[in-house]
């Protein structure tokens, strides 16, 4: 959605988004928040003012709760989805506290949305799959995973775990045409990565049992 946040964890969410936003010119009107950064306090502070609210303010006694540093960012995170009127939205890994937004998230496709009404998620997904995901680069020979930086095999394996339903729910649907591209980049791109011909039968079993 048009000047949605985009919650990220970690340099490669944080890396590819701003590659997109930076050096492609494409989604510049989202809000790219690195989670680890609300526990600065002047880019809190800022982001909050920006987004037209006060400061997130502790009201716990953070010292004396058990994994205290998962509990503050939990509230951090509330804080500021309870009181924006954008969309939000994760990149899908990266949170060891996700516990209490788990039924109010939705995979789209690459990214989790958070909304606390039901709604069609796989028709959104599809729909991303079919017009406005660029899949190709995946399946061209000329594309090599970078091996010496660990975080492209996490963003290949992306796409595959949040894509496999939609692979189910084509061949569900009897759409055979768009399960078997699908699988076809999906698969491409687990056996572009670095990891060992174990690994990489895991994710592609993975796959398969999504096709059933």
């Amino acid at each position: 959605d048009e000047n949605a946040i985009f919650f990220v964890n970690g340099d490669v969410p944080a890396f590819s988004s701003l590659i997109l936003q930076e050096g492609l010119g494409v989604h510049t009107d989202k809000l790219i928040v690195p989670v680890s950064f609300l526990y600065v306090d002047d880019f809190r502070k800022a982001l909050c003012n920006h987004l037209g609210f006060s400061d997130f303010e502790a009201t716990k006694d953070y010292a004396n709760i058990e994994n205290w540093s998962q509990v503050y960012e939990q509230d951090m995170l509330e804080h500021i989805i309870r009181h924006t009127k954008r969309a939000v939205y994760f990149f899908p890994y990266g949170y060891p506290n996700m516990e209490s937004f788990k039924k109010d998230l939705y995979n789209e496709g690459l990214a989790l949305r958070y909304s606390t009404k039901r709604y069609d998620n796989m028709t959104v997904a599809k729909h991303n799959v079919e017009e406005r995901y660029d899949l190709h680069y995946l399946i061209e020979p000329q594309f090599v995973c970078e091996e010496q930086w660990q975080g492209s095999v996490s963003i290949q394996l992306n796409y595959m775990v949040m894509l496999a339903p939609v692979v189910k729910s084509y061949k569900a649907a009897g759409d055979t045409l768009r399960a078997n591209r699908l699988m076809r980049y999906l698969t491409t791109a687990v056996v572009n990565t670095s990891l060992s011909d174990e690994k990489k039968l895991e994710y592609i079993n993975l796959l398969s049992d999504a096709k059933k």
